[in-house]
Parts: structure tokens; C-alpha cells; sequence
């Protein structure tokens, strides 16, 4: 079934590649139906929901608990229940911890390391930084990779992780 993308929408990358087979959505749901985009709330939640429809099955990262099944279906509740900023930024934060570094380009992902903290983006959510991550996580994602590939990277440690120092026999160094 072909779905109607609001106008405002169809600038994102993701509204090219919806309609794709080998979507991640394809095991879940079918394509999601956009309504009540008429003010930006509504148009938020249907962006956070067509760049999740749209990412390809092998792009979002199953290992450890990351991104299963059950969180997905959380999560497409948490979005469509959403009242304010807080929440959909709560659910653009969890949506980019799910992409495998793999599926994203560099350079946009630079740009998105200096975004603030995201203790920070949550305490001062607001609409407009909720529309610019989201945009940004959409033009960073390569939504017609489709093969399995390795992480080039592995993740880093969390900010704040400390540095665990090897001291030699003795105490000094």
C-alpha cells in the first residue's frame, strides 16, 4: 500500500527509501500511516517514525539487548503517546543508539558528536533541537546499505568511562 508522506516530510532522505523491501518495520509493522501532522509535534513524531521505518533490517544493532523487538514496540508507543519535546527527544536519542556505526556517514557523524550531552539535550529538549537531530540522523544515515558489514570502529566508552592505568609491580612508575 502506498502511503501519503506530509509535504513537509518529503525532504528527508527516509521518504525515498520507506517504501524499500528489506526495512527494518518490514518484521514489525507495516509502513506507518501519517496523521495529525498538521502542527510540529505531530510532524516530529512522523518524522522520528519514517526514519525508523526506513532503516535497513541489518542497520540497527540486535547485539547485547540493544534493539530488539519488544524496545522497538516501546518505542513506536513511546512516539506516538508523546506530549512534548522531552519525550521525543528521549526517542531520537534511543533511535540513534540503535544504527551500526556502519550505516552512517563519517561526516555527518562528526557533526553529531557536537551535539550537547544527552543529559543535556533531555533536560533542555526542545521542538527545534528535536527537528535538528532528527534531520541530522537522517541525512547521516546510508538508508540503500542493505549487506551485513562488521563495524569499521568499535564503539568507544561512554564519556566519563575512566582510564584504567597498568602500575608495574612495586607501586611507581
Amino acid at each position: 500500500r502506498v502511503v501519503h508522506i506530509p509535504e513537509a516530510l518529503r525532504s528527508l532522505a527516509a521518504a525515498s527509501f520507506v517504501h524499500n523491501s528489506q526495512r527494518r518495520r518490514g518484521t514489525l509493522r507495516p509502513t506507518p500511516v501519517f496523521s495529525s501532522c498538521d502542527e510540529p509535534l505531530g510532524l516530529l513524531k512522523a518524522a522520528l517514525l519514517l526514519v525508523e521505518a526506513s532503516l535497513p533490517v541489518s542497520a540497527v544493532d540486535t547485539s547485547e539487548d540493544k534493539w530488539d523487538d519488544a524496545l522497538n514496540e516501546a518505542w513506536y508507543q513511546h512516539v506516538h503517546n508523546a506530549t512534548g519535546a522531552t519525550e521525543l527527544m528521549e526517542a531520537a536519542i534511543a533511535l540513534e543508539g540503535c544504527v551500526r556505526p556502519a550505516w552512517m556517514r563519517h561526516t555527518t557523524c562528526r557533526l553529531m558528536a557536537c551535539f550537547p550531552s544527552r543529559v543535556h539535550a533531555l533536560k533542555h529538549a526542545t521542538l527545534g533541537a528535536v527537528a535538528l537531530r532528527v534531520w541530522l540522523l537522517d541525512q547521516a544515515l546510508l538508508y540503500d546499505r542493505l549487506e551485513p558489514v562488521e563495524d569499521p570502529v568499535p564503539r568507544k566508552k561512554p564519556r566519563g568511562t575512566p582510564k584504567v592505568r597498568k602500575v608495574p609491580p612495586g607501586g611507581r612508575q
